[in-house]
């Protein structure tokens, strides 16, 4: 099963808030790191999420790999299925140090 790493949320600098940062395994198309986000919707442009490339492949321009429109509302994970049927994860917690501290 294709799965879409939450790796960073609330990105700055990209054109909406809910700018997610995601790590594809399988990449796509030599893609291993997706930005998607949702853009409101516009007069006769309707509401899309829109996934561009990230990290060392990330282009010099925004210009989607997908773009994903839906009645209901579009989301990231509609974005992620059509980019090749990816599902969402949650990264796995950074395993806890057991050993105690030492004290002087």
């Amino acid at each position: 099963m294709p799965t879409a790493t939450i790796v960073e949320t609330g990105l700055g600098n990209w054109p909406s808030p809910d700018a997610t940062l995601y790590r594809l395994d399988p990449p796509v198309d030599g893609v291993d790191q997706v930005v998607i986000w949702v853009t409101p919707a516009q007069p006769h442009l309707p509401a899309r999420a829109i996934a561009v490339p990230a990290g060392e492949h990330r282009p010099p321009s925004l210009k989607p790999i997908v773009e994903y429109a839906h009645p209901a509302g579009p989301n990231h994970a509609g974005a992620l299925w059509l980019l090749g049927g990816y599902d969402i994860v949650e990264p796995e917690p950074e395993p806890e140090d057991d050993e105690p501290e030492e004290t002087a």
